[in-house]
């Protein structure tokens, strides 16, 4: 099932995809902002809404998405979204091109060297004090919270998740690839071990 068919289809998903994309809109900062695996765009339309006012036609403000997935890119297309395919690990843009990356629900699908390169390649693109948002998933928790809600197949489903990432333990990845940390946050609660996602707000060091 696509992400906008589950957005579509549960009212929980809608109102946490929601709850966590508003947490995302409250840290974007500049006119300039790439969604690094914008999927289907849901995020990317919120994005456009929250600093267009749901149009496109601010010329100052630049919006882009980037999925290595053809079909994902073709729905973003579908719903009249800014995206283009590309590889995350080698981004088509020069550098110093955007205030702030998104890479939310992304990482976890990357082996280490990927996620090396994949901020390497952000750091490139990102103006000096640029703005990089990161969003991963508390794994063993949606497997708790999705058995709860007897949602057995999603529970146990093979979702490609290569690591599970640890809000203090991995934030050495960030420093060495340039960036500094600027705050963070556990979402829905504020303490990790029971929520189901984490932010950081992290910063392009000059």
């Amino acid at each position: 099932m696509g992400q906008r068919q589950i957005y579509q289809k549960s009212l929980i998903s809608r109102f946490y995809w929601d709850l966590r994309d508003k947490a995302i809109l409250s840290h974007l900062r500049g006119e300039k902002i790439i969604d690094l695996g914008c999927g289907e765009g849901l995020t990317l339309e919120k994005i456009i809404a929250h600093l267009r006012g749901g149009t496109d036609t601010t010329p100052r403000v630049k919006i882009i998405g980037v999925d290595r997935d053809p079909q994902r890119i073709k729905i973003c297309k579908k719903h009249h979204l800014p995206a283009k395919i590309g590889d995350i690990t080698h981004l088509p843009f020069p550098k110093n091109s955007f205030d702030c990356a998104i890479l939310a629900e992304v990482i976890e699908h990357l082996q280490e060297t990927e996620v090396k390169k994949a901020l390497g390649e952000i750091y490139r693109i990102l103006k000096p004090a640029g703005r990089l948002i990161v969003v991963f998933p508390n794994d063993r928790n949606f497997k708790i919270a999705r058995i709860f809600c007897l949602k057995f197949k999603q529970a146990f489903a093979d979702y490609g998740h290569l690591r599970q990432w640890h809000p203090k333990k991995d934030l050495n990845f960030f420093h060495q690839a340039g960036f500094s940390l600027v705050s963070q946050q556990s979402i829905p609660f504020f303490f990790w071990p029971v929520s189901l996602h984490h932010l950081l707000v992290l910063e392009k060091k000059k």
